[in-house]
C-alpha cells in the first residue's frame, strides 16, 4: 500500500512537472510569436489541466493569430464556460466569431462586452460594422453616430456611414460625412467625386462644379467628372464652360454618345446649327455602331 502510494505521488510530482514545462515553453514561443510552436505546448498542457481558462484564451490567441478561426473560438467557448465575466475572452470569442462569419453570435458577445466595461468604445464601432453586413442600417448608424459623437475625426468610421447615408438615400448626410472624411483624408480624392456626384443629383449645381474642379485638380483623367462637370454648366445654361468641358470629356472618351448628344444640343441653342447638325450624326453614328 506504501509503495502504491509512493507512485500515485510520483506520478503527481511528474505531472505537476510535465504542465510547468509545457506551460513555460508555451508562454515563451507565444511571446517571440512563434505561435505554432506555442499551440502544441499549450495544448500538452490542456492535457492535464483541461480547465484553465487563461491557458484556453491563450490557445485560442495562438489560433486567431494563425488564421485558424474556426479552432480559435472552440478554445475561447472553452474558456468562456468556465469564466463568462473575463473582459478579453468575451471580446476576443466576439472578434473570432467576426472573422468565422457567425455574425450574429459576434453581436452577443459585443453586447456582452459592453456590459462588462462601458467604455468599450471599439464594441460600438465592431457593432456598427457587423450590423452594416447584415444591412440593418439602422441600427449600424446608430452606433457609428455614437461612436464619432466621442470620435469625430475617425475617418473610418466617417466613409462608412458615408456609405451607408448614401445607400439609403440621405444625401445630405452622405456629402456631410464624405466632407468631413475629405477635409482630414486629402490624400483621397475620390470622395471629392462621390460628393460631386451626390450634389449634382440633388441639383446643386454650384456646389458640383466646386467639388467637380476640386477633384479634377487632382484626378485630370476622369471622363466621366468632365461629363458631369459640364452637365453641371449646362444645367446653369453656361455653354461656354460646359462645351470646354464636354471637349475634355471627348479626349478621355470620344465613343462616349452622351458627350456628342450635348454638344449637338448646346450648338443647337447657340444658333451653330451646323456644328449642332455634325455632332447629331456622330452621336447617331456611334449609336448604330454599338447597336451591331
Amino acid at each position: 500500500m506504501i509503495i502504491l502510494f509512493a507512485n500515485t505521488y510520483k506520478l503527481l510530482d511528474n505531472n505537476k512537472a510535465k504542465s510547468l514545462y509545457n506551460y513555460l515553453r508555451g508562454e515563451l514561443c507565444y511571446k517571440i510569436k512563434e505561435y505554432n510552436k506555442a499551440i502544441i505546448y499549450y495544448k500538452n498542457y490542456c492535457f492535464f489541466n483541461p480547465k484553465n481558462e487563461y491557458i484556453l484564451l491563450k490557445l485560442g490567441n495562438c489560433y486567431h493569430r494563425i488564421g485558424r478561426y474556426d479552432l480559435a473560438v472552440k478554445a475561447y467557448e472553452e474558456a468562456y464556460k468556465i469564466d463568462r465575466n473575463n473582459f478579453e475572452i468575451v471580446s476576443n470569442l466576439g472578434l473570432t466569431y467576426y472573422f468565422d462569419k457567425q455574425y450574429q453570435n459576434s453581436i452577443n458577445l459585443f453586447k456582452v462586452s459592453i456590459e462588462l466595461k462601458n467604455d468599450n468604445y471599439e464594441a460600438w464601432v465592431m457593432l456598427a460594422i457587423l450590423f452594416h453586413k447584415l444591412n440593418d442600417y439602422k441600427r449600424s448608424v446608430f452606433y457609428y453616430e455614437k461612436y464619432l459623437s466621442l470620435f469625430p475625426y475617425d475617418t473610418d468610421c466617417l466613409y462608412a456611414l458615408g456609405k451607408i447615408y448614401e445607400k439609403t438615400q440621405q444625401t445630405n448626410l452622405a456629402i456631410e460625412k464624405y466632407k468631413t472624411f475629405s477635409e482630414l483624408k486629402p490624400e483621397f480624392p475620390d470622395t471629392w467625386k462621390y460628393i460631386a456626384d451626390l450634389e449634382y443629383k440633388l441639383g446643386k449645381y454650384d456646389s458640383a462644379i466646386f467639388s467637380y474642379n476640386f477633384y479634377i485638380n487632382l484626378v485630370a483623367d476622369n471622363y466621366e467628372a468632365w461629363l458631369n462637370l459640364g452637365n453641371c454648366y449646362f444645367e446653369l445654361e453656361d455653354y461656354q464652360n460646359a462645351i470646354s468641358s464636354y471637349k475634355k470629356a471627348l479626349q478621355l472618351n470620344e465613343s462616349k454618345v452622351e458627350i456628342w448628344e450635348k454638344l449637338a444640343i448646346i450648338h443647337s441653342l447657340i444658333d451653330d446649327v451646323e456644328k449642332s447638325n455634325r455632332f447629331d450624326l456622330i452621336a447617331k453614328d456611334l449609336k448604330k455602331a454599338i447597336i451591331f
